[in-house]
């Protein structure tokens, strides 16, 4: 029904990304002296600039933040961690502004806990569960 990935902000991808191919070429560059014998340096350090390049490129796809709203729940994914929220469960949502590009939409669950999901479309999201909420109650 609703569906919403908060990408990362542009200069940490950027970032994350020179930090790739830098490591990256970090690596070319001991292999490449290594082969023309002017460092001798051990292979196993050969490859940490290998290994550092990989993990900055992993990191590009974990920065996002995906919220799902579906007519049976609301699923928030962030760093391969989910969290789920029944929609049975949920009351009150509102919007909590922290500052003008972050943002949350909070609700009470059954328990009477609060919860909180984190967005950069705050007026989409509430519309969703309020929709969605709306369906529930008929």
């Amino acid at each position: 029904m609703y569906q919403h990935t908060i990408h990362p902000r542009r200069l940490k991808y950027k970032a994350h990304k020179f930090m790739g191919f830098a490591c990256a070429c970090g690596g070319v560059l001991f292999v490449f002296m290594n082969m023309i014998n002017r460092w001798n340096v051990p292979v196993g350090v050969t490859m940490i600039p290998f290994g550092l390049s990989v993990f900055y490129f992993a990191m590009l796809h974990f920065h996002g933040v995906t919220v799902c709203v579906s007519s049976n729940d609301i699923t928030e994914s962030w760093m391969g961690k989910k969290t789920r929220y029944l929609v049975a469960d949920i009351s009150e949502p509102s919007i909590v502004r922290l500052n003008e590009s972050f943002h949350r939409v909070q609700f009470e669950l059954q328990d009477g806990t609060t919860a909180q999901i984190r967005t950069d479309e705050p007026e989409e999201l509430l519309t969703a569960i309020e929709h969605v909420l709306r369906r529930i109650s008929m």
